[in-house]
């Protein structure tokens, strides 16, 4: 499991912004229409997305892995290389549409998608999409990346039916299940007294486990609060490998709350999962509280020499330690003992250690951003203004 984080390379987002993960209760997801919409050879695989019912958008982010025309040079108007992509779908007058726009200029390094807002930004396309017709995106080529293809299609059968939900927690009840071509939103409330601060879930199709997710931090649901589980499923048209045949239609669908963590240690569920979250959480508190250490030093120094004070704090989180406290392993053995030996004699030192790491590497990324602000945008550069930030933001995943 991976703590609170944003997972940001690449992203496929809702116009109204819905997490898909687990998050507070917002509005309902606009229907998916009839049509899905494939997309070849852009980045480093191929994707397929459920088109919106009007009037609703998605958009698709990348800036990974996108496939570059060799030796490309500004012209034509096209003044910045291209920092990412954004792909814009929608129906209009019952046909699918597409709009390609492109990103300009560097983007700092390890940034997300919802700070590029005041990038500068130029139209690639926009057009309409005839049904079950493949067109290649050859403008993509004036701004530096290879043409690539794009074929609307009447999406094949999706939904079972409503899907089993097997929840193994007694504190967290299903309130609702919302279908949501490929997947389905469970909104669940807390019935304890006690805020829950790490779950796990997964899907199966077809009784075969398929993919899981999960969430962690400090106290996400509060006692007698509410969220959202979103569980993703495949489409019938996606292969599972380049040379395979189109995927074993589904059947049957069950989605399962396998476990969850309170704040006080304590856990409802699957040991094992349990186990897992719980060390990690471990190994996570254990680094934010060295690296709240470090900041707070840091914002005691007198306020000259940024750049030296940067370099050394870079140098005192890289040297962070990442080895397990066996203290603390053999505590969550004991807490956790009905959990199977592997999990407690490797997975839990493990998860320990994902945690210790995960937090150092976090901080890590978010220096090298500021250092690519200070090195190319120097006004906004604030460096006392960004330590603030850094020191509120680590201290709450500790506090809350």
């Amino acid at each position: 499991m991976q703590p609170v984080k944003q997972f940001a390379w690449l992203c496929f987002v809702l116009s109204l912004v819905v997490s898909t993960a687990i998050s507070q209760e917002r509005p309902a997801r606009p229907r998916a229409s009839d049509f899905n919409v494939e997309v070849l050879n852009l980045d480093r695989r191929n994707h397929i997305f459920a088109i919106p019912g009007s009037p609703a958008r998605s958009s698709y982010f990348t800036h990974l892995d996108l496939k570059r025309v060799p030796d490309w040079k500004a012209a034509d108007g096209v003044l910045a290389e291209v920092g990412a992509l954004r792909l814009n779908f929608w129906l209009e007058e019952g046909l699918p549409w597409i709009e390609v726009v492109a990103v300009l200029g560097k983007l700092e390094p390890h940034s997300r998608p919802d700070e590029w807002n005041k990038a500068a930004t130029a139209i690639v396309v926009s057009r309409a999409l005839q049904p079950e017709e493949t067109i290649t995106i050859v403008e993509a080529a004036r701004f530096g990346i290879l043409p690539f293809q794009v074929r609307a299609f009447r999406a094949q059968p999706w939904s079972v039916g409503p899907p089993e939900v097997t929840n193994k927690t007694q504190a967290l009840t299903v309130t609702r299940v919302t279908e949501d071509r490929p997947g389905y939103t469970l909104n669940v409330r807390n019935l304890s007294h006690k805020y829950i601060s790490a779950i796990h879930w997964y899907g199966r199709e077809n009784g075969r486990n398929g993919g899981g997710s999960g969430l962690s931090g400090a106290r996400i649901i509060p006692p007698g609060g509410t969220s959202q589980i979103h569980q993703h499923f495949g489409f019938p048209e996606e292969k599972l490998s380049p040379d395979a045949t189109e995927r074993e239609a589904a059947s049957t669908r069950e989605i399962v709350i396998a476990a969850i963590v309170f704040d006080d240690g304590t856990f409802e569920g699957e040991p094992d999962k349990a186990a897992e979250m719980a060390a990690e959480m471990a190994g996570s508190r254990i680094q934010l509280l060295r690296v709240n250490k470090l900041l707070r030093r840091l914002s005691e120094m007198p306020p000259n020499g940024h750049a030296q004070a940067l370099k050394n704090l870079k140098r005192d989180i890289g040297a962070l330690s990442e080895e397990v406290d066996l203290g603390v392993a053999d505590e969550l053995s004991g807490r956790f003992a009905a959990a199977s030996e592997d999990i407690r004699t490797r997975r839990i030192k493990e998860e320990i250690k994902n945690g210790l790491r995960f937090v150092k590497g976090e901080l890590l990324r978010e220096i090298e951003k500021f250092e690519y602000r200070r090195d190319n945008s120097p006004a906004i550069a604030d460096f006392d203004g960004w330590l603030k930030e850094l020191i509120e933001k680590y201290g709450r995943m500790v506090t809350d």
